[in-house]
């Protein structure tokens, strides 16, 4: 972790006042480690006998393997994409991936949650 406010980026500093940025890749584990967690938490909520609610995703995740190989493919374009912004504009590329690692720990609540419920 960084421990300087971000100069680089002055609007992160007027949205947040001081704000010290996590390392990107504690980042970049961090969302590859939720992907997976994705893929184990639906499929365990299929095998229960539950249903994938995003028509996009339904025929998806029919495949373990198809899922997995869709979540690496997204891994790699969210760190490539990301990567890319942060060396045009330091501290964007982390603010995005953290963004992203944060919507991923709601889905995997989400996940928890109906499995909880299941059981």
């Amino acid at each position: 972790m960084t421990s300087q406010p971000c100069t680089e980026a002055p609007w992160i500093s007027r949205l947040t006042g001081k704000f010290i940025l996590p390392d990107y890749r504690v980042l970049i584990l961090a969302l590859a480690s939720l992907f997976l967690l994705d893929v184990i938490t639906t499929e365990l909520i299929l095998i229960l006998g539950g249903v994938e609610l995003n028509p996009v995703m339904a025929g998806i995740v029919a495949s373990p393997i198809l899922h997995l190989a869709l979540k690496a493919a997204v891994f790699l374009f969210v760190i490539t994409t990301t990567g890319y912004a942060e060396r045009r504009v330091p501290a964007s590329g982390v603010v995005a991936l953290a963004a992203v690692v944060l919507w991923y720990g709601v889905v995997i609540g989400n996940n928890l949650g109906v499995l909880a419920g299941m059981g």
